[in-house]
């Protein structure tokens, strides 16, 4: 794994103030989940670039400024809403979310009563790991050439939460393939849930819940292993970053594309 590998402090739930209660639908794990990954994006967002990586001064500068971060399978928005809420605009500008058309609803119901900027966190698209190469590229911003419509990656972070555990692992061998069409040289794809290692689950209750997954989601649902997923990323011209541990037997994996 990459040197830059390591654990997270989860940041506890106190000191936070309480979420309003809202009509839109609630995903009790972005309540267990979001501390830790908001310790692991501020990780990207202070992190030294290349050119500070031997700044002997400890004045580095943030990696990342005014980041694009584009979310899939965002579910309920309940994660764009809180980091949106948690980073400054000079640290995170925009928070696009994305997921299947029949859950934009839901989505769109938290997002109007969430305390977001429209600016910031606007109404989310349709997108899904099989959708073709163009829906991915109408995603990015500019228009680099006006004859071909070839639009050049404008995302410096691509995050995604539990979402290759649901997904059939050939849509998420689509999605590795997609990224390097999105995501910024030098951008980050953010990836959280359970993984195995080694060919072997981590605990015994991930083992209980991957046989749940196959019973109530999908046969073709499954925990996936840390090591296909990190070849798929290598092939999509990514490399390891960090892989942070997080509570409950899950992990944040972050890549960088090179």
């Amino acid at each position: 794994m990459s040197s830059n590998s390591g654990s997270v402090t989860p940041l506890p739930s106190q000191g936070h103030q309480a979420q309003q209660p809202r009509k839109g639908p609630h995903a009790p794990s972005c309540d267990h989940n979001k501390y830790p990954i908001h310790e692991v994006l501020k990780t990207l967002l202070h992190a030294p670039g290349p050119a500070e990586a031997n700044d002997t001064t400890n004045q580095v500068k943030p990696l990342l400024r005014r980041s694009r971060v584009l979310e899939l399978g965002a579910g309920t928005a309940e994660h764009a809403i809180y980091f949106t809420e948690q980073f400054h605009a000079e640290e995170i500008a925009l928070w696009q979310t994305t997921d299947l058309a029949s859950e934009l609803p839901g989505m769109t119901l938290n997002l109007s009563e969430g305390n977001v900027e429209p600016s910031r966190c606007p109404l989310p698209k349709v997108l899904s790991f099989t959708d073709s190469e163009e829906t991915w590229l109408s995603l990015n911003s500019e228009v680099a050439d006006h004859h071909k419509q070839l639009r050049p990656p404008s995302w410096d972070i691509v995050f995604t939460a539990n979402t290759f555990h649901i997904a059939p692992w050939e849509a998420c061998l689509m999605c590795c393939a997609k990224l390097q069409h999105v995501v910024v040289p030098g951008g980050f794809f953010v990836i959280y849930g359970p993984f195995n290692y080694n060919g072997t689950y981590t605990s015994e209750s991930n083992a209980r819940f991957d046989l749940w997954l196959k019973a109530n989601k999908s046969a073709q649902s499954a925990i996936r292993h840390f090591e296909q997923v990190d070849k798929a990323m290598t092939d999509g011209g990514f490399s390891l970053f960090a892989d942070h541990p997080m509570p409950e037997n899950n992990h944040c994996l972050v890549f960088r594309k090179k």
